[in-house]
């Protein structure tokens, strides 16, 4: 830490331990876990060896420890118990994991140090290389010398989703953890696919590490290829709107079976799916065929589950017109 600042206000400090300012002050009041200087205008300021002192005390936190049992320690016994816990996970780590390294590359500058102490406590993994760009990693490393891609995104939006795809794409990464400040619903839920694993800033190293190694072990390679015929002829219509299933959904409260109830609320479901299937933007021809497939077999399932519900209403004596 030699080439930073010599002290940091505690926005900065914030950031760097991933301790929120209002805990940071909380812990200052009742236990006294450091004692930061203070400027004319009372402000504090923070040297690094407190930084160093809360970066430990915080991974201490993660890994079960009450701060009322830490904040006493001296800064090495804080060190020595790190080290206890980062051994005790490196050799659980090991007894399942393959030797060979797995290699991470870092795009940001928030999340490395995060990053860096996740890899320092597993020897299965190394970083390769940290890029302010997620460009830059494809300029710099051939492609597919990297298994991790970790991209720091201060805010997600719709076209960041192309943005990491494309990044996956160029590295030839098998895997991606985005770590964001904030992001759409939409766009979040649009990265929600099985290459991508999201994380809100700030991640600390123990939410990293385990993210890391359950992507590692996960590999596309080992999902068996899918061989199923897309459903053919016409898409059925919708036998119950949303607003009969809505007055189903209700209904079933004062009847003693809960089935119209989970039935309806499971077929809108099925429609809302089936909807977003025949809408979802496709990037090509693979895509296309996808959703296509989605699509189909959505409204078929919820064809089926049509069925299933009207014959729940008739044995329940429960007639949709009426409702």
């Amino acid at each position: 830490m030699s080439d930073l600042p010599e002290s940091y206000e505690i926005s900065a400090v914030s950031r760097l331990t991933g301790i929120s300012p209002h805990v940071l002050r909380v812990w200052e009041r009742r236990y006294n876990v450091v004692e930061p200087e203070r400027t004319d205008s009372k402000r504090r300021r923070y040297s690094k060896e407190n930084i160093r002192r809360l970066t430990l005390i915080k991974m201490l936190v993660d890994n079960g420890n009450s701060i009322s049992s830490i904040a006493g320690l001296e800064t090495s016994q804080l060190e020595q118990r790190v080290e206890e816990i980062n051994s005790v996970v490196s050799e659980t780590r090991n007894e399942r994991l393959p030797q060979k390294h797995r290699k991470i590359a870092v795009v940001g500058t928030l999340v490395r140090d995060a990053v860096r102490r996740a890899v320092d406590s597993e020897s299965a993994l190394s970083i390769v290389g940290e890029f302010l760009k997620a460009g830059e990693v494809a300029e710099t490393i051939r492609r597919g010398a990297v298994d991790l891609l970790v991209i720091e995104k201060p805010t997600v939006f719709a076209e960041t989703v192309a943005e990491v795809k494309e990044a996956i794409e160029t590295s030839g990464c098998l895997k991606a953890v985005v770590v964001y400040q904030y992001g759409a619903f939409e766009a979040i839920e649009a990265l929600t696919i099985p290459e991508v694993t999201t994380v809100r800033f700030p991640a600390t190293s123990s939410e990293l590490l385990p993210i890391f190694l359950e992507n590692l072990e996960k590999s596309p390679a080992s999902i068996p290829p899918a061989d199923i015929p897309v459903p053919k002829g016409e898409i059925p219509a919708r036998h119950f709107s949303d607003i009969e299933l809505a007055k189903i959904s209700r209904q079933s409260s004062v009847v003693q079976c809960e089935c119209p109830h989970h039935l309806s609320a499971l077929l809108s479901n099925l429609g809302a799916f089936e909807k977003y299937s025949s809408e979802c933007e496709s990037r090509n021809d693979e895509d296309a065929e996808l959703h296509n497939f989605l699509y189909r077999t959505t409204a078929q399932c919820r064809a089926e589950m049509e069925v299933a519900l009207s014959k729940v209403l008739r044995h329940e004596g429960i007639d949709p017109t009426t409702l």
